[in-house]
Order: structure tokens, then C-alpha cells, then sequence
């Protein structure tokens, strides 16, 4: 049997999302709670397509933060903001498209200061014994997988064989994982 990577040989942590993937998947998961008071983080915002799409959608309601390694707020390291301490729950919602190659330790802190995480990645990654475990201890579940189409090539967004998804874990959810196609 052949040894499968979870990432590219060659990875890049730096893969902006296209723009009308970030819409797709805050729409997806935004628009059914639109009428409620919620914050929403998202610490990998690189172009901002996250935070575009996500204020295209804002309710008056909503708190949304934003900010990127590459200005200097290392979302593992922490920060002395506010936003950023390490209050449980202090997020309901974290909508990012993280670095792959650093998936467990941003969902280990995403699940320390967040309801309800999404994370676009390729939907392998969220089945590591691991991930599984990690997940379990603290309290998530994993609620939704939506499938999405690989952007093209064009966009530099890697191609692979993997399936990409956003995935979805939410604080105390016990029941089925509801697997839908965004394709």
C-alpha cells in the first residue's frame, strides 16, 4: 500500500481563497443564523476574501474580527488584544481557511475560544486519530462536512486528489455529521 500525505509534498501554507469559494461557504453556514446576535473570528483573513464575503452577509448583529500572521498577530502565539485572550467561548464562530500543515494546533486553540469552528481543508484532515481525539476531549463534535469543488488551477489554489470541504465542529453537538455538496 502506497503512503498517502495529508498535504502536498511541496505545500504552501499561503493559498488565498478565491472569492466566490469564501461567499459559498459564508453563506452556507451564516445565513441560517442571520437574525442572531453572534461574533464571528477569522485569523488567517490573507486578501480578506473570508472577511469580504462574511460583511457582504453582516447583520448589525454581528461582531467580526479579522487579522493574518502576515500583520503580525500569530493567532497560535496569541495577542495581547482582547479579542484574542483566551476566554472560553469568547467567539461563536470561527470561519478560516488555516494553514494546512498547522491544522491540529489551530483547531486545538480554535475549540479553546469558539462555538462553532469551519475550516476549508481538504476533508481527510479531519479524520486523523488525533484530530479525532483532540476533538472528543474538548467537547466538539462534528457536526457538517460540505463538499466543495476543487478551484481551479488558475486561482493557485493546489490541485490534488483529495476532497476539499468545509468542515464544521460545534461545542457539545452529539448526533450525525450531515454530509452535503456545495458542487
Amino acid at each position: 500500500m502506497r503512503y498517502q500525505p495529508t498535504q502536498a509534498r511541496k505545500g504552501n501554507d499561503d493559498v488565498q481563497t478565491p472569492p466566490e469559494l469564501a461567499e459559498q461557504v459564508a453563506f452556507h453556514f451564516l445565513w441560517p443564523i442571520m437574525a442572531q446576535r453572534i461574533d464571528i473570528l477569522e485569523p488567517c483573513q490573507g486578501d480578506g476574501n473570508f472577511v469580504n464575503a462574511i460583511r457582504r452577509r453582516l447583520c448589525a448583529c454581528w461582531r467580526l474580527a479579522a487579522f493574518d500572521i502576515k500583520d503580525g498577530v500569530d493567532f497560535l502565539e496569541g495577542h495581547p488584544d482582547s479579542f484574542l485572550r483566551d476566554t472560553l467561548y469568547a467567539w461563536d464562530w470561527i470561519i478560516t481557511n488555516p494553514p494546512w500543515s498547522k491544522i491540529r494546533p489551530f483547531l486545538d486553540r480554535s475549540m479553546a475560544i469558539a462555538d462553532n469552528v469551519v475550516f476549508l481543508m481538504t476533508v481527510n484532515h479531519a479524520f486523523t486519530k488525533a484530530r479525532i481525539r483532540g476533538v472528543a476531549a474538548a467537547g466538539f463534535g462534528l457536526k457538517e462536512i460540505l463538499l466543495l469543488d476543487t478551484p481551479k488551477k488558475e486561482t493557485g489554489w493546489p490541485q490534488m486528489g483529495f476532497q476539499l470541504g468545509a468542515v464544521h465542529w460545534q461545542r457539545g453537538y452529539v448526533g450525525p455529521v450531515t454530509i452535503g455538496s456545495g458542487q
